[in-house]
């Protein structure tokens, strides 16, 4: 099995980047428009950060938003920051670990998309957002696809080479939970013929 970052380096270079823009856009718009009935933000709108950002594209369309202060991007394959910094030089998109970098400043929203089951300590990143990267009362958006009920998914590993974990819904909402967050929306995304995106929506409590 490959590092994830590696065969996302790869995937960014030969162009497939934006065909996971287009194949996840259904879903994270449904999840951001739930979260942003909860995000707590100052008169001058919300900040955050979009993990596993990719080339960017959820950065932009959370900045597009006129109640969006600030986004920053975080992924740690280098072609996709690459590809941000050439779509938007103007935007902040920083490459590095995701399970050890920590902000300079907390935010009020941290997304997350067909992220989280690639990390080797997935309970101890969610406790690195509770702790350190959202401010007090702050929100965590995620989805995966890759989960236990969604039978489709079940051979992606072994066709991209790539450790993914399994977990079922009950064990995803669980490890948010003990992480210290109070879940305030869990529902599937995008589910119009298939099993759909699983989403949850948490507060930092």
């Amino acid at each position: 099995m490959r590092p994830a970052t590696e065969v996302f380096s790869e995937w960014a270079e030969k162009g497939k980047d934006t065909g996971m823009e287009s194949g996840h856009f259904a879903s994270v718009s449904e999840i951001i428009d739930v979260a942003m009935n909860y995000v707590e933000s100052s008169e001058n709108g919300f900040s955050a950060i979009d993990a596993g950002c990719g080339n960017g594209w959820v950065v932009r369309l959370l900045r597009a938003r006129d109640d969006c202060a600030s986004a920053i991007g975080i992924d740690g394959a280098p072609m996709m920051i690459m590809n941000a910094k050439k779509v938007d030089p103007e935007g902040e998109y920083i490459q590095a670990d995701l399970e050890s970098w920590t902000p300079k400043k907390r935010v009020d929203f941290v997304h997350s998309m067909e992220v989280m089951y690639y990390l080797n300590d997935i309970p101890g990143f969610l406790s690195n957002i509770r702790h350190k990267w959202l401010e007090k009362g702050g929100l965590l958006a995620f989805g995966v696809d890759h989960y236990l009920e969604n039978l489709a998914c079940h051979n992606w590993a072994e066709k991209v080479g790539v450790r993914m974990a399994m977990h079922s819904e009950s064990e995803w909402c669980e490890m948010v939970e003990m992480a210290g967050f109070e879940i305030v929306e869990n529902f599937r995304a995008a589910d119009s013929n298939w099993a759909g995106t699983l989403a949850i929506v948490a507060r930092a409590s």
